[in-house]
């Protein structure tokens, strides 16, 4: 049994560890109210993007789009937000399983990872890394999601990559956050009827967006892919026109946009800004997820630090009480002897 000099040396010690955690827990908490303020606003936009990109890719009548094309290739591009920090409880390994199990599904698998835990994660298990960004897993800027998102574009649009997917931790309260797996491309949109392959000598003319943004002419793949595909559309609209007129009166969309100059410029415009937002949400509800994670994690070290201290304060006086006891029955005793 310890003595009582060694039981004051772990109650020390555990309370400077409680000390730490408390003040971890409310750092934690302070920056958490800023995450989520900032995760909330993000919203709003993230959707509006969503919603008016689905519009005008359903009224643009641009089947061949190269990013909203389906392929039969499986090679995948993952993004993976991870943390830069441990003491998080099981924030890290709830996600990163999702991201090994959802992988084990594509034949060759390349990964984008944010954050030192993921980084080193993957790195000691021989995964090869496109990319990895650290140290803004708690405060990520919209320039961070702008490196990633053109780095991801510029892979799927040389047809480099087949699909992209997102692996990130969503927010829903402190002491709730799922780990989810989003497709980011190609885009599914809902009206837009998607081929399965793209047309002959399509995909060799994709090239980077934003490395010609600035230019006055339009990117080369934004253009109009090959001349089958318009006489593709040509067709189609000659097929549906009779029927198109008819359903007018009846279906109206609930919102109809009047685009300028045309349908697929817009589209060619908002893609990579669609991109941008995806990463940036993903940064934005993972950093939240984390701070909340780790507030719980620490509020509950920091309660299990209390009872281990009264735990150890009840031994010490069980101690203390018994070599008091045992001095008083040596003194009793010598006294009886001198008697």
């Amino acid at each position: 049994m310890p003595n009582a000099r060694d039981i004051r040396r772990r109650i020390k010690s555990v309370k400077n560890i409680q000390q730490i955690t408390k003040a971890m827990e409310m750092v934690a908490a302070a920056r958490l109210r800023r995450a989520q303020e900032k995760a909330a606003a993000c919203l709003p936009y993230v959707d509006k993007l969503q919603q008016t990109l689905e519009s005008v890719a359903a009224h643009s009548g641009n089947r061949f789009h190269p990013l909203l094309r389906k392929r039969a290739g499986k090679k995948a591009l993952y993004l993976i937000v991870s943390a830069d920090k441990g003491l998080a409880g099981a924030y890290t390994s709830n996600l990163l399983r999702e991201a090994v199990s959802h992988m084990k599904q594509s034949s060759d698998v390349g990964m984008i990872v944010t954050g030192r835990k993921g980084r080193d994660y993957f790195r000691r298990r021989g995964y090869a890394l496109v990319n990895s960004y650290v140290g803004n897993s708690e405060r990520p800027r919209f320039s961070d999601a702008g490196r990633i998102g053109q780095e991801i574009f510029h892979a799927f649009a040389t047809g480099e990559y087949d699909a992209v997917y997102v692996v990130y931790t969503h927010f829903y309260s402190p002491m709730n956050q799922k780990p989810m797996v989003k497709q980011v491309l190609p885009l599914a949109i809902e009206g837009v009827a998607i081929q399965a392959q793209a047309p002959s000598g399509a995909w060799h003319k994709l090239k980077g967006y934003f490395q010609e943004e600035d230019s006055q002419e339009k990117p080369v793949w934004a253009t109009s892919a090959t001349e089958a595909d318009a006489e593709a559309e040509e067709t189609d609209e000659s097929v549906d026109a009779d029927s198109d007129d008819t359903q007018a009166a009846d279906e109206a969309p609930d919102d109809i946009y009047i685009v300028e100059p045309s349908p697929t410029d817009v589209l060619n415009r908002l893609l990579p800004r669609y991109m941008e937002a995806v990463v940036y949400e993903a940064l934005l509800q993972s950093a939240a997820s984390e701070l909340g994670a780790r507030m719980t994690a620490m509020g509950s070290a920091t309660t299990n630090a209390q009872d281990i201290i009264s735990e150890l304060t009840l031994n010490y006086n069980k101690v203390r009480q018994s070599a008091i006891t045992r001095e008083i029955s040596e003194i009793v005793g010598g006294v009886e002897a001198l008697q």
